[in-house]
């Protein structure tokens, strides 16, 4: 589980890393048309793996949960979702971008911000003990 968290850490900062590349690319001039802009946040989006890095955590949290105990099995299954929900807001803040909305981006990113849980692995560790 540490390889796949870790692996997301490192998947988000490619991603980053990408977005900054193509946002500066546009500030140059090098990027000039919007579909080439869209373009390169895309590459970058999927060049990082991101959402199947987050995807591979999820499952592995619903394995977790399926050899533990019932309140090991609870605790698997709210993380899961905590990491569906992170995955779809993700995906969501990354079409924003793609659109050019900032708007959209901005509450978006507010909303995910709000609604995201303070679950730990550490609870899962200790509830699957």
């Amino acid at each position: 589980m540490a390889d796949d968290e870790h692996l997301v850490a490192v998947a988000y900062h490619e991603f980053s890393l990408a977005q900054k590349a193509c946002v500066k690319k546009a500030k140059s001039g090098e990027i000039t048309k919007e579909a080439d802009l869209k373009e390169c946040l895309d590459a970058g989006f999927s060049a990082s793996g991101l959402a199947r890095r987050i995807e591979a955590l999820r499952l592995q949290f619903v394995a977790i949960g399926q050899a533990g105990s019932d309140a090991c099995k609870t605790k698997a299954n709210a993380l899961a979702g905590l990491v569906q929900t992170e995955k779809a807001a993700l995906l969501k803040l990354h079409q924003d971008l793609v659109n050019g909305d900032v708007n959209a981006y901005n509450s978006d990113l507010e909303r995910a911000e709000a609604t995201a849980g303070n679950e730990g692995v550490q609870a899962l560790l200790k509830a699957c003990q």
